[in-house]
C-alpha cells in the first residue's frame, strides 16, 4: 500500500507543517514505524470517481468541528483504474488480498463510474480490465504478500 493520506476537504484549510508528514506504528514494535505523507490536493472531478463515493465513505472520527470519513474500499480501488500506476496496482491486490474488494461490487461500481468519466474511455476499459483480473487473482489468493 501507498504511504500516503489523500484528503478532500470541505473547506479551505492551512495544514500545519508537522502534520503533513507523520509516524505511524506498523506493530506491536515501537520501533516499527512508517512514515505517512498527507496529500491535501486530492480532487474527485477528474479520475474514475463512482457517483455517491462521498456518501459511501463512513464516519470514522471527529476531532473538534473536522469530521474524518475513510473511503470505501471498492470506490477507493475503482478511483485508482484512471490512473492505474504500479502503486494503484499495488493498493488493488492489496485490498483484494485482504478481502476488502467484492469483484462484483467492484465491476458494478466502475460501470457507474463509466458513465461519467470526462474523455475517451478506451484505455481505461483496458485498466478496468486488468484491475478486476488482480482482484480476481488477489482473492484467490487471499493473504498473498
Amino acid at each position: 500500500m501507498s504511504d500516503q493520506v489523500d484528503v478532500k476537504w470541505s473547506h479551505r484549510v492551512a495544514i500545519p507543517s508537522d502534520m503533513q508528514v507523520f509516524e505511524v506504528q506498523k506493530s506491536e514494535d515501537p520501533t516499527d514505524l512508517r512514515i505517512v505523507t498527507v496529500d491535501g490536493g486530492l480532487s474527485d472531478v477528474f479520475g474514475s470517481f463512482p457517483p455517491g463515493w462521498e456518501e459511501n465513505s463512513p464516519e470514522i472520527c471527529r476531532v473538534g468541528d473536522i469530521v474524518i470519513h475513510v473511503m470505501d474500499p471498492v470506490d477507493l480501488a475503482v478511483s485508482k483504474v484512471a490512473r492505474f500506476q504500479d502503486r494503484d496496482r499495488e493498493d488493488i491486490r492489496e485490498l483484494a488480498a485482504h478481502g476488502l474488494i467484492d469483484p462484483e461490487r467492484f465491476e458494478q461500481r466502475v460501470t457507474e463510474a463509466l458513465d461519467f468519466y470526462v474523455g475517451d474511455i478506451t484505455f481505461l476499459r483496458y485498466n478496468v480490465e486488468d484491475a478486476a483480473e488482480i482482484i480476481r487473482d488477489a482473492t484467490r489468493t487471499p493473504g498473498l504478500r
